[in-house]
């Protein structure tokens, strides 16, 4: 595991594993738990060489995670 950005501040880490690229963030309220996505290559690298960016795909995901559906992944991952 590779990791390309880690934000403990927004809770959120941008990492690789096994030639796939994801993003973990910590999401809830009195409950917290890990949502996990699948990126790109491209995209991670891109977030990862621009952390403001990075912030807001995270701070999407924890708003609405229905809309990253798609590429979800499950169980979370924890890197």
């Amino acid at each position: 595991m590779t990791i390309l950005m880690l934000n403990r501040d927004k809770m959120f880490t941008i990492f690789s594993k096994d030639d796939q690229f994801y993003l973990t963030s910590v999401t809830g309220g009195v409950a917290q738990y890990g949502i996990t996505i699948l990126l790109s290559e491209e995209e991670a690298r891109m977030l990862a060489a621009d952390p403001e960016r990075a912030e807001k795909l995270a701070y999407r995901l924890n708003g609405a995670p229905d809309a990253f559906e798609d590429r979800r992944v499950r169980p979370s991952i924890a890197p």
